[in-house]
């Protein structure tokens, strides 16, 4: 059971989640020996004043269920910590249908 147990809610394409995940990433990632039995708890919320938000949680959520919580995490760092978030915000994202959105998702994640 963990010691400190951090509950985090994100929407992939909310660019102050990406704020949030790359200060929880710094705090992880220096974690000492004292806070091994700190624990994550990542909470997917998508907002609905970004459509497509809900096609990338749902790649995420299927990465984690197939692969496991280190490829999730490895899916959300390439959304938030290396910029691909951009990709899915609105301005290029407006005129697509959903299959379309899904389509460009599946090329650029």
């Amino acid at each position: 059971m963990p010691s400190l147990e951090v509950e985090v809610f994100l929407d992939f394409c909310c660019p102050f989640s990406a704020k949030i995940y790359k200060t929880i990433m710094k705090v992880h990632d220096a974690a000492s020996e004292d806070l091994k039995g700190l624990q994550w708890v990542v909470h997917l919320v998508p907002q609905p004043w970004h459509p497509q938000s809900p096609i990338l949680h749902e790649v995420g959520l299927a990465i984690r269920e197939v692969a496991g919580d280190d490829a999730f995490f490895a899916y959300a760092d390439l959304i938030f910590a290396y910029g691909l978030q951009t990709n899915y915000f609105d301005s290029e994202t407006f005129e697509m249908t959903r299959c379309a959105c899904s389509a460009f998702c599946e090329r650029y994640t």
